[in-house]
């Protein structure tokens, strides 16, 4: 793990006003604007897309998921990354779809950043309760994610650069109001940016050589009308992330990480004369990622390598229709057949670099059949009530032994609003989610190296059942959202060797994973106020998160990794100048979280290997989760300019990132030279800058 972190760290220090942090043992014993109306309905949060870009990031430019960080029920996971942690749910309980079809694989740079390009979203949302039928496969939330369409009259183009990220966007007809295309491709110069700033880091410098990184994404969309109410559109996505280093002096020994995806999906939607829109959809995912590590010990090469795929082709259709002035109906299905391939390795021994004597990578390759069929039902009345009930039914099939196993398990889902006057309102709703598809999650960098495996005999299908009561107040500019959650977790996943960034045990996770429980209540707040210069937001939580796992900890409940008991998110935006052809803003940012939850070996016991009786170290660890982090602070600051012109409209902002310059630690690791363990904090303070000319 230390050689990981340390990459990380890396990485960070390439922009040369960053710097490597040091480590410091402070172990303790046990911008951003939203729009009016942030919550449009219960469980619901509406994004705004150009008002994400302004966040305050290490790597310059805002996405989805630190837009999210800020929302109450969200607990963060390392510094500056982009995993999040919803109402006491898992990483991997989480689910990012594209158009309906799920982005398995949803980072880039070690997990700083979004893989999909905001430039080609039209709108999403962030749904954590009160789920629709359409909402499958998960058990905690759902990043909504719809795709722009290209003009169909005009050209249009964006280009930006941002402190690890440059992008360009095209947007054009190909046949006039009858066939579009958008499309847009970003790339990172990190590799380029670290070695120009090598000479400027010195601690790690002997440690960590020769650093190389490839980071891209590439989007398409081709739209056809085939007449005014029907359409047919055709999509690719692909993301890539790879990063290879030394260790060491002279060479001897070198890691590598990569991953990526590769979505293609074919949409027809039509809305016809009898009221009903029908959307149906094929899509096909891969996603992979890969690990490898190659020594050289006295005179003999020797290679392992660790790779993960999914493979998904995915049918999908849903049927709406308005039934009257108050009621609307919405039904479909979905079949998905899903290849799982995770943890296979291959390795070599040999007197020169690999050749033909490789041998093949090991197989747990897996079929799968997933298909859910819902309905649902809207009844509201403006001003007055919303109520929305769904039902859907799964059946997944998995194969056992020589045959096939079925399992059938139902969703549920209801959200409701009753306005008791035209300024106050309760809502509340309730879930009954099941997820087919485990994540074995790794550090929480929110990366794309977790194996994703499928459910089966040992692993049953996940499930959780949330319940959420709150109120809503709306006074003029003020919106006030208070309410209290439950939530119950069934069959989740504990993945032993989490810590271990590349470790060989990794291809048999089977017998390294427990499957358990976990519990997770509190309460939540959101103060929304919007003036025509001033908005401000804040956003508390405060939460309590456990689990129980019958291997674990002796089966006795201990917290969450993170469970952060207090989450304090504030933000204030200021206009300084607003008019039609230019705007200047302040934007400020306040975060304070608990600290997270840690363990350490207590002790190493000699241990007699049965295979040839040599003695190993074991290590002790008295309980697990018993060592809580220093709290976490933060402060960022960005200034941003947007001019107008009759052609183009440039935006300028300048950030700084932790303003304090506070380390907060992230890790906790052991100093073999001091004998000691120690925090380490990855992020110093870091200005950003981010520029985009739109014509």
């Amino acid at each position: 793990m230390k050689r990981i972190l340390i990459l990380t760290v890396c990485f960070l220090s390439a922009f040369p006003s960053a710097y490597a942090q040091e480590i410091r043992d402070t172990l303790t014993a046990s911008s951003v604007e939203y729009a009016r109306d942030l919550k449009t309905v219960p469980g619901v949060y509406g994004i705004d897309i150009e008002k994400t870009l302004r966040i305050t990031t290490p790597t310059g430019e805002g996405d989805i998921f630190k837009y999210i960080q800020f929302l109450p029920g969200v607990a963060t996971g390392a510094e500056g990354s982009s995993a999040t942690y919803t109402r006491g749910g898992n990483m991997g309980n989480n689910l990012m779809t594209l158009d309906g079809v799920p982005i398995y694989g949803s980072s880039h740079l070690l997990g700083f950043s979004s893989a999909m390009p905001l430039d080609v979203i039209e709108r999403a949302d962030y749904r954590i309760g009160g789920f629709g039928g359409e909402d499958a496969n998960l058990t905690s939330s759902h990043i909504r994610l719809h795709s722009a369409d290209g003009d169909f009259s005009e050209f249009h183009g964006k280009a930006s650069v941002s402190n690890f990220l440059a992008s360009a966007k095209l947007s054009f007809p190909i046949v006039k109001d009858k066939l579009s295309f958008i499309g847009s491709f970003r790339i990172s110069p990190v590799g380029l940016e670290y070695r120009l700033a090598r000479n400027l880091i010195n601690r790690y410098q002997q440690e960590v050589d020769s650093i190389k990184a490839t980071v891209y994404d590439v989007y398409g969309k081709f739209k056809y009308r085939l007449s005014q109410d029907k359409s047919l559109s055709l999509s690719i996505f692909h993301s890539y992330d790879s990063y290879n280093y030394g260790i060491g002096m002279n060479g001897l020994s070198r890691d590598g990480l990569k991953w990526g995806n590769l979505i293609g999906n074919l949409q027809y939607d039509s809305f016809a004369e009898s009221g009903y829109t029908i959307k149906a959809s094929l899509s096909f995912n891969d996603n992979n990622s890969g690990q490898i590590q190659e020594k050289k010990l006295d005179g003999i090469y020797n290679r392992l390598e660790i790779r993960n795929d999914l493979k998904e082709i995915k049918l999908n259709v849903s049927a709406s229709r308005t039934i009257n002035r108050y009621a609307n109906i919405k039904f479909g299905g979905s079949t998905r057949y899903n290849i799982f391939n995770p943890g296979t390795s291959r390795e070599y021994a040999g007197d020169s670099k690999v050749g033909k004597d490789v041998r093949p990578f090991s197989s747990n390759r897996t079929g799968t059949f997933l298909t859910s069929i819902y309905g649902q039902i809207e009844l509201s009345k403006e001003k007055e009530y919303l109520l929305q009930a769904s039902a859907a039914v799964n059946a997944f099939i998995f194969p056992y032994m020589y045959s096939a196993r079925v399992t059938v398990n139902p969703d549920a889902g209801i959200l409701a609003r009753y306005h008791i006057t035209e300024a106050i309102s309760t809502e509340a709703t309730f879930d009954y989610k099941t997820q087919y598809f485990h994540t074995l999650e790794g550090l929480p960098m929110g990366w794309s190296l977790d194996m994703i495996v499928p459910s089966n005999e040992i692993l049953k299908p996940e499930h959780s059942l949330q319940g959420y009561w709150g109120w809503s107040f709306r006074f003029g500019p003020n919106h006030i959202d208070i309410g209290g959650y439950y939530k119950k977790m069934h069959n989740l996943v504990y993945y032993r060797h989490a810590s271990d960034v590349f470790n060989p045990a990794a291809s048999g996770w089977k017998e390294t994973t427990d499957v358990g429980e976990g519990t997770s209540f509190g309460g939540e707040f959101l103060y929304n106020l919007s003036l025509k210069r001033l908005s401000a937001q804040i956003a508390y939580t405060l939460s309590k998160t456990d689990r129980k796992f019958s291997l674990v900890n002796r089966g006795a409940v201990f917290p969450a990794k993170y469970d952060r008991r207090h989450i304090l998110n504030a933000n204030l935006e200021y206009a300084i100048i607003s008019r039609p052809k230019a705007s200047f803003k302040f934007n400020a940012t306040f975060t304070y979280q608990s600290g997270h939850w840690e363990n350490v070996a207590n002790c190493y016991v000699p241990e007699r290997n049965i295979i040839d009786g040599t003695t190993v170290p074991v290590v002790v660890i008295s309980a697990v989760n018993d060592i809580k982090m220093p709290d976490y602070i933060r402060w960022d600051n960005s200034l941003s300019l947007e001019v107008k012109r009759p052609r183009c409209r440039h935006n300028i902002n300048l950030g700084v990132y932790n303003t304090l310059n506070r380390h907060n630690p992230s890790f906790i690791i052991y100093n073999n030279e001091k004998e000691r363990w120690e925090t380490l904090s990855l992020i110093p303070i870091m200005p950003s800058l981010y520029y985009s000319i739109a014509f």
